[in-house]
């Protein structure tokens, strides 16, 4: 008996599932990337404008906020 048809098939089911999760992959990676060029803005502009420091503190208050909202609104969708 050949292996191909069960190769085939368990290829095919590997595509299907790569195809349905590329717009979820592109969507996160286009997010993430903008995430950082609007931070080195942010950060940037704030440096120019006030001070490192003041850069370092509105990027950790950026971040904390972030993660409150996580926390706040996201929920698990796969838990333990």
């Amino acid at each position: 008996m050949s292996c191909l048809p069960l190769c085939a098939d368990r290829a095919s089911a590997d595509e299907r599932l790569l195809r349905a999760h590329h717009a979820e992959f592109v969507s996160f990676r286009f997010w993430r990337d903008a995430g950082y060029a609007l931070g080195a803005l942010i950060g940037g502009i704030t440096a120019a404008l006030a001070s490192l420091d003041a850069a370092i503190v509105v990027a950790a208050a950026l971040t904390a906020a972030s993660g409150f909202l996580a926390w706040a609104l996201m929920r698990e969708t796969h838990p333990d």
